[in-house]
């Protein structure tokens, strides 16, 4: 029995729709309340549970008999200590989409029966396991540019674990203020041009240090003016003021178009062949919450079959990216990667900058 929780929001119904189409077998999705619509979701094997994430009693009831707990519930600064504390009662692995803030509460402790899975979303989680599958072309690589480009609505809960990445975690005003420093570009595959925003995080010095590379820039590539106007705004504003008007100017650059996700990144070193080459891969999906799903049921895959065994830490570390992008790379998702042996700047001149 696989448990998640928050499976009725849009992370959540990937997950359980992607393991469902994964014969994983039976799995009880936890619900906050009998009058959340589930009929979408009605499968032969999925059963709903009411929960209640603040009492570790319900969680507990919920937990009982499952091999797996997920949390997809947010926000995560609010649901991922006492979910990951259920787990840990029940002596189960447990996967979370968030919760990069539990690990330093495990840093003493050894698993030895089950995994404990952090940051199993799309930035981060793919964004980190991206670059270490495409160096796996590369006998010693050398540089990587990374770009994250977003056009999503925002839900409350989304808001306010990105403003908390940003704004709020340790009190840091200085990584806000430098990540209103921004930049036009175009960029090959974005349908527009883009505001180009550098940011450094626990998972990029992860892959940097992992992958010994000598350069590594990372950038989140945001799609419209609203959002970046909200962000100029919130030094002002409370925290609850905050998330709204970020739903909000989401909503307004969305308007009209198509939401996405898109990955493109360029890694340069030497070859196997002992060449100096460079490859740029592009991964688009349908937006952040299906990439997030997507990306926390291949996780769930991977502890099935045994493939991550016994491991503590954020899932683009611990995993096989293989088994990850294996996972991913499902065109009936709406997903679509490709890998092409040249170099961002060579895509510009041959197209423009749209493909």
């Amino acid at each position: 029995m696989i448990g998640i929780l928050g499976g009725n929001g849009a992370v959540g119904q990937q997950v359980v729709r992607l393991l469902h189409k994964w014969n994983v077998g039976e799995m009880r999705v936890g619900i906050r309340s009998k009058n959340i619509q589930t009929s979408e979701l009605k499968k032969p094997s999925v059963y709903y549970k009411i929960v209640d994430i603040s009492d570790a009693q319900s969680l507990s009831s919920f937990v009982d008999g499952c091999e797996i707990l997920i949390n997809c519930a947010g926000p995560s600064i609010h649901t991922s200590v006492p979910a990951l504390k259920a787990a840990l009662r029940g002596k189960i692995h447990y996967i979370d989409a968030g919760g990069e803030q539990c690990i330093s509460m495990l840093a003493d402790r050894i698993s030895e029966q089950y995994n404990l899975i952090f940051s199993a979303g799309a930035l981060p989680g793919v964004s980190g396991v991206l670059p270490r599958w495409l160096a796996q072309r590369f006998f010693r690589p050398a540089s990587l540019k990374f770009y994250c480009g977003i056009l999503d609505r925002f839900t409350l809960s989304g808001a306010e674990d990105f403003l908390e990445g940003i704004c709020y975690r340790g009190g840091n005003a200085s990584s806000f203020s430098k990540f209103l420093e921004k930049s036009e570009m175009v960029l090959p595959f974005f349908p527009r041009p883009v505001t180009v925003v550098a940011y450094h995080d626990g998972e990029t010095s992860g892959v940097q240090n992992a992958l010994g590379l000598e350069n590594a820039e990372f950038y989140i590539a945001r799609d419209g003016k609203y959002v970046n106007r909200a962000l100029l705004q919130m030094s002002s504003s409370s925290r609850m003021e905050s998330v709204r008007s970020l739903c909000e100017a989401a909503d307004l650059d969305l308007a009209g178009l198509t939401p996405y996700i898109l990955y493109l990144l360029q890694m340069d070193g030497i070859s196997h062949d002992n060449k100096i080459n460079s490859y740029t891969m592009l991964l688009k999906g349908a937006g952040v919450s299906a990439m997030t799903g997507h990306m926390v049921a291949a996780i769930t895959m991977s502890v099935l079959r045994r493939d991550i065994e016994n491991k503590i830490g954020m899932a683009a570390e611990i995993c096989n990216p293989d088994s990850i992008i294996n996972g991913l790379n499902d065109p009936h998702t709406g997903n679509y990667l490709q890998v092409l042996d040249c170099t961002i700047d060579d895509l510009m001149q041959i197209s423009g900058g749209v493909l």
